[in-house]
């Protein structure tokens, strides 16, 4: 049970239940996190979603991300009880899997029936916005949207030149 309907405009507007564990007996498989979700209340926009991700091995002191879904472009949002679930491939040099349900926005979330288990490889990975596909695919560190502060820079110095 994850109750947010005290959420204010002005307060913190997500909860978060997580947990984390040892990522080594599940190197090189395919997993599925998978938990019955009912909104039991909502206010105006609140929703509910799954995640899970596979943080690797640093590099130099810094964590690169693995696989990563948070159904961002599924959101939660039923009053009755269903079964969701995602799926993706845990890298070779996966150090922690963390996993969890979040709210956004006012509403009191249910959560049964929560697993996590290996899954054959003709289950298909979850795709997402935000899943970054696992070892081989991880997010690169320019992408395009790393380029607006720049360009804000420079019309703040243009200007006031």
């Amino acid at each position: 049970r994850i109750d947010s309907r005290g959420v204010t405009p002005t307060g913190v507007s997500f909860g978060n239940l997580m947990q984390s564990f040892d990522a080594t007996p599940w190197r090189g498989k395919r997993v599925r996190y998978r938990a019955g979700v009912k909104l039991a209340e909502s206010g105006d926009g609140g929703r509910a979603q799954l995640w899970l991700r596979v943080d690797l091995a640093s590099v130099g002191g810094v964590p690169r991300p693995g696989f990563f879904d948070n159904m961002g472009d599924r959101p939660i949002t039923a009053e009755a009880w269903e079964t969701h679930e995602i799926v993706g491939d845990v890298a070779q040099d996966a150090q922690t899997i963390v996993l969890g349900v979040l709210t956004l926005g006012q509403c009191l979330v249910l959560v049964d029936e929560a697993s996590f288990e290996e899954v054959g490889s003709d289950v298909a990975p979850t795709t997402s916005g935000n899943t970054a596909g696992g070892a081989a695919s991880t997010q690169p560190f320019w992408t395009a949207w790393l380029w607006l502060p720049l360009v804000a820079l420079e019309i703040f110095f243009v200007q006031n030149w």
